[in-house]
């Protein structure tokens, strides 16, 4: 049992330092800081994020490019960086995060007082504790709107009003042109301005140089710069000034 105990150390210890290496050791304290805090915070209001994940083979069955991709986790220091870098007050942003998975964006958004926010996930049992999670959020006296919905992002209409969009690597290459395709097409047909995309594990990010009216402003990297790992592009109309 102790032997079980001290090698479990052992993983974790080398687990640590591992991410020390891969941020650099400043970076990695305020990250694990800010980490704590909200984790401390979210259990406090008995949110739940499973760590066991829907069978990927079915979600691809389900999707129409069979292209999914499983939940991939971003901290909270570098999704409230990505929030942070855009000037956008937090009363002011009207949130959508394509494949929301356990609402742990949207229950951050939540967090910070967001306008509102909208979760749109192809796994049906992820949305289920993404609404168990946000219903919580609301019992607790948070007041930002919230709406998630069980569906494939290539069908999904970008209703009026969001200026803001969040996603984690949740699909392959084929889907993200056609979403993209989709939020240029909203974009071009609201009033707004200007709009922000923050994408984390950015991996398809060289399909946003397709489009004019995108440009990137900001790049979070590891602690190597080597590995792009958030992005954040600024979506305007006036871009040709």
């Amino acid at each position: 049992m102790l032997e079980k105990k001290f090698n479990k150390l052992l993983t974790k210890i080398s687990q640590l330092a591992g991410e020390a290496k891969h941020y650099g050791f400043v970076k990695f304290l305020i990250i694990k800081k800010t980490e704590l805090y909200y984790k401390k915070k979210f259990k406090h209001l008995h949110l739940i994020y499973p760590k066991d994940f829907t069978n990927i083979d079915i979600l691809n069955g389900q999707s129409l490019h069979n292209d999914c991709r499983l939940n991939q986790g971003t901290n909270y220091y570098a999704i409230k960086k990505g929030f942070d870098v855009t000037g956008l007050k937090y009363a002011d942003i009207a949130l959508l995060d394509y494949g929301c998975g356990y609402g742990k964006v949207l229950n951050f958004a939540m967090s910070l007082n967001f306008k509102k926010t909208i979760g749109i996930d192809l796994d049906g049992s992820a949305i289920k504790i993404a609404l168990s999670n946000c219903k919580k959020m609301k019992n607790n006296g948070y007041k930002t709107l919230f709406v998630v919905d069980q569906i494939d992002a290539c069908n999904f209409i970008i209703p009026d009003g969001i200026n803001f969009i969040f996603m984690s690597n949740p699909f392959g290459k084929k889907t993200m042109e056609i979403v993209l395709k989709n939020i240029i097409g909203y974009f071009h047909t609201t009033k707004l301005t200007e709009m922000f995309i923050v994408y984390s594990v950015p991996v398809h990010q060289i399909l946003f140089t397709n489009y004019k009216e995108i440009t990137k402003i900001y790049e979070y990297y590891d602690g190597n710069k080597i590995n792009s790992e958030l992005a954040v592009f600024r979506l305007q109309k006036n871009f040709e000034s």
